[in-house]
């Protein structure tokens, strides 16, 4: 239990001096305790208190939109920070006058990327705000989707024009603190959210976007692609990405992915195809060890090895030592 004690003697000014400045002594002291704890009765429980967070939130979900979207509103007399931090957060009741989703969204970012840039440029502090503002809007239209306030369909184009636009400024940005790939996560996230509710064209979307230039420009085709993999679920699907690998640069590697997943007389043929390439020579052999078919290994890192001036090989001699000493063969390994 926690006693307070409050002296009555008057306090001394510093401790060196405290010997002669109203030295100790043994007045007495006043002794107050705390009150009781209260006692619950049986049955009643502690109401859990909520956070400030939860309580916003249902204060906002009872304001009128048309009352929100005067805040948002006047929000844009704020300095720049404090005003995107807020249209970021309020994104479904801010209004440029647009006439539809694509272009209410378009709009803002940018509004969000012009508010940061500076000589027609944003350096890399702008660069990381910006794309704070960008996660804030798609985290919550992937969290608003949950909890109904807004459908697929505005998800949907919240994603796509996040993932355009920002791609398309990348030539205005100094982006080596990595914000793109930061970027992508988040909207790939959303995109597979969108992708398990049913909405096939998302899977569509992404082929497309793939092939479109400015992606090429920039290398974010295969970061699709990788997204696209995880989407993958039937054998249909699986071809239209191989086929959309055959006019990519993207690297064997993704095809031999979809090849093991769903078309393995096609892999087996892949594999031994493509020797020379150690991406998907590792993809292999990590495959065999998993399966523990070391022979069937061991016959493959051979013929691998045998390839000349094949890339890492050193670790491809490390892989068949390990195969040789789980085989037995000691000496050899």
């Amino acid at each position: 239990m926690d006693i307070q004690i409050i002296a009555l003697l008057p306090e001394w000014r510093n401790w060196e001096t405290r010997g002669t400045q109203n030295p100790l002594g043994f007045t007495p002291v006043r002794v107050r305790l705390p009150p009781p704890a209260l006692i619950l009765k049986s049955g009643i429980t502690r109401v859990k208190r909520k956070k400030i967070s939860e309580i916003t939130e249902e204060a906002l979900g009872k304001i009128p939109a048309k009352d929100l979207r005067g805040f948002v509103k006047y929000l844009v007399e704020m300095n720049t920070e404090a005003k995107n931090a807020f249209l970021s957060w309020f994104f479904p009741y801010v209004d440029f006058g647009t006439r539809s989703l694509e272009a209410k969204y378009n709009a803002l970012f940018r509004h969000l990327m012009q508010s940061y840039m500076r000589k027609g440029f944003l350096n890399y502090y702008s660069t990381m705000n910006l794309e704070n503002n960008i996660e804030k809007i798609i985290s919550l239209a992937s969290d608003y989707l949950e909890k109904g306030r807004i459908d697929e369909e505005e998800a949907f184009v919240i994603g796509k024009c996040m993932l355009r636009n920002w791609i398309k400024n990348l030539n205005k940005m100094d982006d080596s603190s990595g914000s793109t790939y930061s970027v992508l996560l988040v909207l790939f996230g959303l995109f597979s959210k969108l992708y398990e509710a049913g909405m096939e064209e998302v899977f569509d979307f992404l082929i497309e976007e793939a092939q479109k230039e400015y992606c090429k420009e920039w290398g974010v085709e295969c970061e699709i692609v990788k997204a696209l993999i995880e989407l993958v679920d039937s054998p249909e699907k699986a071809e239209k990405v191989l086929k959309l690998l055959d006019v990519l640069e993207c690297g064997n590697i993704y095809k031999a992915e979809l090849l093991y997943r769903f078309f393995p007389q096609r892999y087996e043929e892949f594999v031994h195809e493509n020797l020379s390439d150690w991406q998907v020579a590792e993809f292999h052999l990590d495959n065999l060890i998993r399966k523990e078919a070391f022979e069937e290994a061991l016959h493959y890192v051979d013929l691998v090895l045998s390839v000349p001036d094949i890339p890492r090989r050193t670790d491809f001699l490390k892989t068949r030592a390990f195969i040789c000493e789980r085989l037995g063969l000691r000496g050899e390994a």
